[in-house]
């Protein structure tokens, strides 16, 4: 995630808070991969690769809201 949020930069894309999703959903996604033996959903237990995946689109969900409620709050105090 830290690979592809310095691509991204690199490449003049995203502002202040651009980490913010990226940050989230590795940690997410993360958080996915270590419960995925014990997490299930209606009786399906996803596994290591799609609990992980489910997390890293969650994270980057999660962190898209938090990155555009900061950029709104800085504008505001600027």
């Amino acid at each position: 995630m830290f690979a592809m949020w310095d691509a991204y930069k690199e490449a003049g894309g995203g502002g202040r808070f651009s980490y913010i999703s990226f940050a989230s959903s590795a940690f997410i996604g993360t958080l996915g991969v270590i419960y995925s033996s014990v997490f299930t959903s209606f009786g399906i237990l996803f596994g290591p690769v799609w609990l992980g995946i489910i997390g890293f689109i969650i994270g980057a969900l999660i962190g898209k809201i938090f990155e555009k409620l900061m950029t709104n709050r800085y504008r505001e105090h600027v």
